[in-house]
């Protein structure tokens, strides 16, 4: 597969990527947060192999994400 650089709506910094499929993925890492000067975790998901991710990070705060596996689709 040949990645193609995106821009997302937001500053993050990606570290981890899981494709559970050819067309369902997820990828996670870090974005800073400006009103307590630390990093949260971000998590992004595509169901069309990556042409489009959407953000599914909880409303609860996450710490940075390093790494991401999911071992199956379970309930995706």
């Amino acid at each position: 597969m040949t990645w193609i650089p995106g821009i997302l709506p937001f500053d993050c910094s990606l570290h981890s990527v899981c494709f559970l499929t050819d067309r369902i993925g997820f990828v996670a890492g870090l974005r800073p947060d400006l009103h307590s000067k630390t990093d949260r975790g971000v998590l992004l998901t595509t169901r069309d192999g990556g042409q489009i991710w959407r953000d599914v990070t909880p409303d609860t705060r996450l710490p940075g994400l390093r790494f991401i596996q999911f071992f199956g689709r379970g309930q995706l």
